[in-house]
């Protein structure tokens, strides 16, 4: 937000908001509203007159949403259904989209009368996705359903035409993963459970034209935080 890396919550302290200053990790003393939690929550930069974080819990209180802006955190409107382990991502009008959950194939769409529902996921009730915006829409990659288990299946969502199509898939299943978009290829970071493989996929703004599996990172991590850097800025 604003040219800056903050980083949410996690286990030691639910609420705290942390800010990274050149390679040092410091405490803002600001505190969030609610608890938040990677593995359970979304969160998302929504970029408008000026930028803010929009951050929806997903798992102690459910619902609960809020918003913050550097200076302090507000409550916004609540989600209508609980989106435990899901991903938000900006669709193509600048909104913030939040998209299933273990118990909810809901996708919802931040407007100013509050989360309006959209088309449902096709994957069903599903979590451990991550998604990206693209210029295209949105794409989810990966996660798990307890239909068909973990999945390698990349799903685009178009909001303007509000619907969803298969297109493509990766090398490898991906669980709780994260994405760093480009406008021609993205990158996705493996998750937890041993699905640790660093994929490449390149994107004709319409379909996946390709996967390359780049690296194996080995660490086991829930929604890794992914972030550009100069090379060699920290050592």
């Amino acid at each position: 937000m604003n040219s800056e890396v903050y980083i949410f919550g996690g286990q030691q302290d639910s609420k705290k908001i942390a800010k990274i200053n050149d390679c040092r990790i410091e405490d803002t003393g600001i505190k969030l509203i609610t608890n938040f939690d990677a593995a359970y929550g979304s969160l998302v930069t929504l970029k408008e007159n000026s930028e803010k974080i929009i951050l929806c819990n997903g798992y102690s209180d459910p619902l609960k949403c809020e918003s913050f802006d550097g200076s302090e955190p507000v409550a916004i409107a609540e989600t209508k259904a609980q989106h435990q382990s899901a991903c938000m991502a900006i669709n193509e009008q600048g909104r913030p989209t939040i998209i299933a959950g273990g118990l909810s194939s809901s996708v919802e769409i931040l407007e100013i009368s509050g989360w309006q529902n959209a088309q449902s996921h096709p994957a069903g009730k599903f979590f451990g996705h991550s998604c990206a915006s693209l210029a295209s829409g949105i794409v989810t990659v990966g996660g798990y359903t307890s239909g068909t288990g973990y999945l390698k299946d990349v799903f685009l969502f178009r909001n303007g035409w509000m619907q969803w199509s298969i297109v493509g898939q990766m090398k490898n299943n991906q669980y709780h993963g994260t994405i760093i978009a480009y406008e021609t290829y993205f990158i996705v970071f493996g998750g937890y459970n041993g699905y640790n493989s660093v994929e490449r996929a390149e994107w004709d703004s319409n379909k996946l034209t390709s996967t390359e599996v780049i690296n194996d990172h080995g660490g086991n991590c829930w929604n890794p935080i992914v972030f550009e850097a100069a090379p060699d800025q920290c050592k």
